[in-house]
């Protein structure tokens, strides 16, 4: 294992030492090697968009998970420009859901006094929701920005880690819903945001949950970069406590939603069992390839209507949420 992993770092990395991306750990495990003429091709076949000048590799990608904090994510690291974010939401009209049950579950925890700052607040979707009028959002989407002044919501375009420079222990809840797993560096991200948090105050983070089915398939795309660059696990997220001195106080793991149906999640489940058959190096699959795989699968799991067997408090929603609160 040991000879592995490091021939794994040396082949993928050319000699750069390399360290997890939250825990700052060298203890990592190479899962996948990823072509990246194999990841041009599968967002042109379900997007019709050429990530070509998003890649910042030449033939390969590397998933590693590290072994001390269960993070997933790949190297070289790179995140999607905004020109890569306005193809997607081309092709994807509902990209921002105005109704995240993690926005409904969060804002049942902030109160009407409590200064709030969200992380990557789009067009101000939760502000919506929140009856509290302390409220401030940082987004760097110029339309985003303007929508969210249209409905009196403030944001500023900034980073939260150059925000945290001169806003120290200021706001009651900081908040993010599904940027952490965007972001190149999520330990300054999360370090930025517990330092604009009070004492006591509390840290409400939102992302893909990776124990789903529905979101840990090998070719699952928009799990991949230049859109995903971590996946986390439950054992992750409660290390985030660990590293900056916090206290989790609860999660919750989001049941699916209303558009997902009992056979789309035990398709998906059968699905892994056929793709961890035939690939059980995890590697991602030629496209063109896993294509054909998912349609068969498709076929069975209907004409055998297996799907009904699928119970419903089995499944494992696409998404979760944690409350840290600051010591």
């Amino acid at each position: 294992m040991f000879i592995y992993q490091i021939f794994g770092i040396i082949n993928c990395m050319n000699g750069k030492t390399l360290n997890c991306l939250l825990c700052k750990s060298e203890n990592l495990r190479l899962e996948q090697k990823l072509k990246t003429k194999d990841l041009k091709e599968l967002y042109f076949r379900h997007f019709g968009i050429d990530i070509s000048s998003e890649i910042k590799a030449e033939k390969h990608i590397c998933y590693y998970k590290c072994n001390s904090c269960a993070l997933s994510f790949f190297d070289p690291e790179f995140a999607g420009s905004a020109e890569f974010y306005e193809d997607l939401q081309k092709h994807r009209k509902v990209y921002y859901n105005p109704n995240r049950a993690e926005f409904d579950y969060a804002k049942t925890k902030i109160k009407t006094d409590d200064s709030v700052l969200e992380i990557g607040s789009g067009s101000g979707f939760f502000a919506e929701k929140l009856k509290t009028k302390k409220y401030l959002g940082l987004e760097f989407n110029d339309k985003a920005i303007t929508e969210a002044q249209k409905k009196g919501i403030k944001l500023l375009k900034r980073s939260i880690e150059s925000f945290s420079k001169d806003t120290k222990e200021v706001f009651d809840v900081v908040c993010s819903f599904h940027v952490l797993e965007h972001v190149i560096n999520p330990y300054a991200f999360i370090e930025a945001a517990v330092r604009v948090l009070n004492k006591e105050g509390q840290l409400i983070i939102a992302v893909p949950f990776n124990a789903s089915k529905l979101t840990n398939n090998v070719n699952h795309v928009l799990n991949l970069p230049p859109h995903h660059i971590t996946r986390w696990d439950l054992n992750t997220l409660v290390r985030i406590g660990d590293l900056f001195n916090l206290k989790l106080e609860e999660y919750k793991i989001h049941t699916i939603t209303k558009k997902i149906s009992k056979y789309a999640y035990f398709k998906a489940s059968f699905l892994k069992v056929i793709l961890n058959l035939l690939y059980p190096k995890k590697v991602l699959i030629k496209p063109s390839l896993y294509d054909k795989i998912q349609k068969h699968t498709d076929v069975f799991v209907r004409k055998t209507r297996l799907y009904h067997l699928q119970q419903k408090k089995n499944i494992i929603g696409e998404n979760i949420t944690v409350i840290f609160k600051k010591k």
